[in-house]
């Protein structure tokens, strides 16, 4: 089972594996968003947790 399946079985720890993957590319992708470094990344995690959410919602339909 990856690390997406294993959140939308409910399991909250896969979230943070997940976001240690992506961790890098949103800290590069920080340095060219105008606002406050720690506001970007705190967007950056949210999309990413509403798209598996939303992912998630849509594939149990």
């Amino acid at each position: 089972m990856n690390l997406v399946e294993q959140f939308r079985n409910g399991d909250d720890s896969s979230f943070i594996a997940i976001l240690g993957l992506f961790e890098e590319e949103m800290e590069q992708m920080a340095k060219y968003i105008r606002m406050p470094k720690e506001d970007v990344m705190q967007s950056l995690r949210l999309g990413l947790l509403e798209m598996l959410i939303s992912h998630s919602a849509d594939s149990k339909l």
